[in-house]
């Protein structure tokens, strides 16, 4: 069987939007117990699929307690997944065996950029006011490339490179990721996307002070620490795969129909069900039966505690290069990349460190991996993996960036600069705060 991923190519972007003022959503009286909102951008080539999962919505459909709700843009009207066709940018309130047409839905509000941080703001903004509740649910859906998000490739004179598709198992072709870290990609819009730093922005602004209950990120490589750590003061649970995705995502209808049976449910079991489905939904046998996926639910709760742990023990393996940089080599040598093959270079770090615990030779190194270890542990609420995305991959949980040359990563074709710490163009919080690159320069160094 041959499946396709939800990774992204493109050429240039470009933003484009109004200003959308900061609100909080109105408290009222008997407000629903979810709200689960799908910025769902199939203004791409994950067109089709967009709208499979759109029907598995409606399978479940919104009632009292649990809204369903979607801005689904589309690439074009000459496709035939639903007539009428249309291409303009929608939002819905899903209902039972609802079409994803103009006549069903809520407004139109024409060719929106969802490459445009103020577009998903005013989602935010625009979904909770309309359907408050006591618990709110984000999806953003679409192409996912991890903790750098690209969107302005035209202000860099930068030539854009296409990775050679590999396999990673028999019967399953790849198409690999383009140009940079990417999410929501608008193909109408210049393919405008997403950087991680304006989706701090837009859920800031639309948020206030509140937070998500739950964010996940229906796209590929989007399970890292610093990805977690980016969203870490807007929402409580992240659900994300360390691994590309294949292009039918998550199932709607699986995790959606406990959630509405059973309103109830809390944001940590929420987060476990989706991963729990998403086993269920790829598992052998199955009609998209795939064994090279992942997904996992974090408690970005303890993703400070994380970072501030990765940074004292970058510090330690500076301090101790010199005699532990073999024991460090070891065990990079013995974790292999997500998405292999496209100079992505994300690797399990729950995996790393198990496996420099056991190549160092220091007790101090050892304990300190260890407790390392602990601590991610922790932070994992669920974690699934395909048998062919465990052993050397690790799949704990969280994957982190980790080229393993300097060669490599000035090489590196998406890195645009995202993991240096004097970058200022949509820097990265996690390298500018924490320790983890200072200690990756220093080891390519060491090693040279």
């Amino acid at each position: 069987m041959t499946f396709f991923w939800r990774t992204s190519i493109f050429l240039f972007a470009v933003t484009l939007g109004t200003t959308v003022a900061a609100s909080q959503a109105p408290r009222v009286a008997n407000p629903a117990e979810w709200t689960v909102m799908v910025f769902m951008n199939g203004d791409n080539d994950l067109e089709p699929f967009a709208v499979d999962n759109f029907r598995q919505m409606a399978r479940v459909g919104s009632t009292d307690r649990v809204n369903i709700v979607v801005q689904f843009d589309r690439l074009s009207a000459d496709n035939h997944f639903t007539t009428p066709d249309w291409s303009q940018t929608l939002r819905f309130r899903v209902t039972k065996n609802m079409e994803p047409i103009p006549s069903e839905a809520l407004e139109d509000i024409g060719e929106a950029d969802m490459g445009d941080p103020q577009v998903l703001q005013a989602f935010v903004t625009w979904a909770r006011g309309k359907f408050p509740a006591k618990h709110y649910m984000l999806v953003i859906w679409d192409h996912g490339q991890g903790y750098r998000d690209l969107k302005e490739q035209r202000l860099h004179n930068v030539k854009r490179q296409q990775p050679a598709s590999a396999t990673v198992q028999s019967g399953q072709s790849l198409r690999r990721p383009g140009s940079y870290r990417t999410i929501s990609e608008d193909v109408t819009n210049n393919h405008d996307k997403l950087y991680g730093s304006e989706i701090q922005g837009a859920l800031k602004n639309s948020l206030g002070t509140d937070k998500l209950d739950v964010l996940g990120y229906d796209a590929c490589l989007m399970g890292m620490v610093e990805t977690g750590y980016s969203i870490r003061s807007f929402a409580r649970i992240m659900v994300a795969s360390e691994e590309l995705e294949p292009k039918p995502g998550w199932n709607y209808e699986y995790w959606l129909a406990p959630l509405v049976q059973h309103p109830e449910t809390t944001p940590a079991a929420l987060g476990k069900i989706l991963v729990e489905q998403y086993a269920r939904y790829y598992a052998p046998g199955s009609e998209v039966e795939n064994s090279a996926t992942t997904l996992s639910a974090i408690d970005l709760s303890k993703m400070d505690e994380v970072a501030k742990a990765t940074s004292v023990f970058s510090e330690k393996l500076i301090s101790t290069l010199a005699s532990g940089k073999v024991a460090i080599q070891t065990a990079r040598d013995d974790c292999q990349e997500y998405a292999a093959g496209s100079q992505i270079y994300h690797i399990d770090y729950g995996h790393l460190l198990e496996s420099l615990r056991n190549a160092s030779t220091s007790l101090e190194i050892k304990a300190e991996a260890q407790q390392l270890i602990n601590l991610l542990s922790s932070a994992v609420i669920a974690n699934y993996a395909g048998s062919d995305r465990q052993g050397d991959w690790g799949s704990t949980g969280l994957a982190i960036y980790f080229p393993k040359t300097l060669t490599l990563y000035t090489d590196d074709p998406y890195a645009e600069n995202g993991y240096e710490k004097s970058n200022t163009f949509m820097p990265v919080e996690f390298v500018q705060k924490e320790r983890w690159t200072d200690f990756l320069h220093a080891y390519w160094k060491a090693i040279q």
